[in-house]
């Protein structure tokens, strides 16, 4: 329990400065322990970092195949692999990323590993699935769509201030999300699509 809790101290401040820009003595005071305790369980910071971001990894990979096993529906499964993605990139801002490429590239690349291989593969069986439900178009070509809406879904991360501004960040999200159905949905789907966005489509900001 209290490794879990040293990780998610760890996740929070990670995602707000980047994980080189934050020391382990900073993460033990968030957590209300010493350094040395930090040090019990992994030799250095490279190691502490690769940690966090395995657990990161690895507990979206658990939800992501959990979503598999129940999604009563393509479009419903969609919408919700749709949104792990979007909270996993929540940890991986462009800020995180450059500084895993430069200073912990071992973990930088578990995550391209994922982001490249794991992630288009799961969208990509879901949309022959789609289309065998005939909820999708059949023209669709899945291993195509599926690495675009991968990149499509990175925008949050990206988006311009002025966008901000105008929009709270849960309703960017589900007008994405949508954009993104309908780009993929035969009619009979886009009907799943509306019933889905009005009763279930719900993000944290």
């Amino acid at each position: 329990m209290e490794n879990n809790n040293i990780l998610m101290n760890a996740m929070i401040l990670f995602m707000q400065k980047g994980p080189h820009s934050i020391t382990l003595d900073e993460i033990a005071q968030r957590s209300g322990i010493s350094k040395k305790t930090i040090y019990k369980s992994y030799t250095d910071k490279t190691a502490f970092v690769d940690a966090v971001y395995k657990h990161i990894i690895n507990h979206t990979e658990k939800r992501l195949l959990d979503i598999t096993d129940k999604g009563d529906n393509a479009v419903t499964e969609y919408k919700n692999i749709c949104k792990t993605i979007i909270a996993l990139n929540k940890h991986f801002n462009p800020t995180v990323i450059s500084e895993l490429r430069r200073f912990y590239y071992s973990t930088y690349r578990e995550y391209k590993v994922f982001r490249n291989l794991f992630l288009p593969t799961l969208l990509s069986y879901n949309i022959e699935r789609g289309i065998r439900e005939n909820v999708y178009n059949d023209t669709i070509n899945s291993d195509l769509f599926a690495a675009h809406t991968v990149y499509q879904l990175e925008y949050i991360n990206k988006m311009p201030a002025s966008l901000l501004q105008d929009n709270s960040k849960r309703h960017i999200k589900q007008q994405l999300v949508k954009f993104i159905l309908y780009s993929l949905t035969t009619p009979d789907g886009k009907k799943l699509v509306d019933n889905t966005t009005t009763n279930n489509l719900t993000y944290n900001n």
